[in-house]
């Protein structure tokens, strides 16, 4: 990635010279895999270790400045784990991401203290330390939401971006660098704020025995996007437009009617989805197939040859079965 001069600085002062270097950009990394989508082979693979989805112990540990983008690139294999492309497949790596203050607290959907947690927590105990942070619904982006659900995380501690290549100046979002008529503390002013401090947080991915309540990843990311595109509708509103009666069922479980979308917190939209999922007729219902052509449009190509991509796939596990480079003339194999 044009470092070589500082390879080279690392290797004389302080690095074993035997350390292999790679030549992997996570930012480039993401962009391909938002445009090859699911049929996209990640570089990582070439890499990670073979695992196991629901190892305790991590097979690998990825320490990394991570861009919001490449985040999400995360989020998005996270939660279709079961495409045998993806990082997450067969194995549960750890992650220590040096990120923006902005990116910290979208991931957190709310604002807290950023206090960091300097010994080791357990995963309850990261649970209910994030569960403590009350949901912003500026912030509770799909994405964001998705995050909550599918990984387990902390703030290890807080770095001075200073010590880091120069980052961009903050740029302020308001009309004409306008301020505020009134006095509320607004997410953009945090952002100002915290600026000049990066966020070092654990990531792990939880095991499927936690997700299993999710069931199709698909009707769970379509689920958020409907129910989060405006935060002030009312929820039985939304249910009613998917089906007439279903908003009934919503007033039964103990919503109100006027409960609105920016009133939930990450308990209560499970708790919508896992009601959405079980009423009878579910599979038939007019959610299922506005869910599935959603997850076509957005997670695979058009015109995909299904017997190129399993021989595809075949070759592809032989080639890092035996080591080599897994984005290594595939195609012309196949």
């Amino acid at each position: 990635m044009c470092l070589e001069s500082l390879h080279e600085y690392a290797k004389s002062k302080y690095l074993d010279p035997s350390v292999p270097v790679y030549d992997l950009n996570l930012t480039k990394v993401a962009v391909d895999g938002g445009y090859e989508k699911q049929r996209f082979v990640s570089p990582l693979l070439k890499y990670l270790p073979s695992g196991d989805v629901s190892e305790e112990v991590p097979a690998s540990t990825i320490v990394t400045t991570a861009s919001h983008g490449f985040v999400k690139y995360l989020i998005s294999r996270m939660l279709h784990r079961d495409n045998p492309f993806g990082e997450f497949y067969s194995s549960r790596p750890e992650f220590f991401l040096i990120v923006t203050a902005r990116t910290y607290f979208h991931l957190c959907c709310g604002i807290n203290d950023a206090d960091p947690s300097h010994n080791k927590l357990t995963e309850e105990e990261m649970r209910i330390k994030n569960k403590l942070v009350p949901m912003n619904a500026q912030l509770s982006k799909v994405y964001n939401v998705i995050f909550q659900v599918y990984f387990d995380f902390c703030l290890v501690d807080v770095l001075p971006r200073k010590s880091y290549f120069p980052w961009k100046p903050h740029k302020r979002y308001a009309w004409n660098n306008a301020e505020r008529l009134s006095n509320t503390r607004g997410v953009d002013k945090l952002y100002e704020e915290n600026h000049n401090r990066l966020m070092l947080m654990y990531v792990r991915p939880k095991r499927p025995k936690d997700l299993e309540m999710i069931g199709n990843p698909a009707y769970f990311e379509y689920f958020l996007t409907r129910i989060l595109q405006r935060k002030t509708r009312r929820i039985v509103g939304v249910f009613e437009e998917w089906s007439s009666g279903w908003g009934l069922l919503i007033v039964e479980a103990g919503f109100t009617i006027f409960d609105e979308v920016r009133d939930l917190d990450l308990e209560d939209l499970l708790q919508l989805f896992h009601l959405l999922k079980n009423i009878p007729n579910f599979e038939q219902s007019n959610f299922v197939a506005e869910a599935n052509m959603a997850f076509k449009a957005n997670h695979e190509t058009e015109d995909i040859d299904e017997l190129l991509v399993d021989k595809f796939r075949i070759n592809l596990w032989r080639k890092i079965s035996k080591g080599a480079d897994s984005n290594e003339n595939i195609s012309k194999q196949v």
